[in-house]
């Protein structure tokens, strides 16, 4: 968002990236930028789609590598 650091994730809100100082930290997986919650954004309940598919692909690969061992 500022481009002046390297981003560690994206906003809940906009979907912008964001930095660690140019964002709120909700919980360990959901950020929100400042400008989003300057105007009274929240973050929405449910996780983001683009993050339940990452988690499911994660745990695919967790499992797969068990079956392997």
């Amino acid at each position: 968002m500022c481009g002046k650091r390297l981003a560690v994730g994206t906003c809940a809100v906009c979907s912008r990236l964001v930095c660690d100082e140019c964002s709120i930290q909700y919980n360990p997986v959901v950020r929100i930028c400042v400008e989003c919650r300057s105007r009274g954004g929240k973050p929405p309940r449910k996780p983001p789609s683009s993050l339940v598919r990452l988690t499911e692909k994660w745990l695919a690969e967790l499992i797969r590598e068990a079956q392997r061992s």
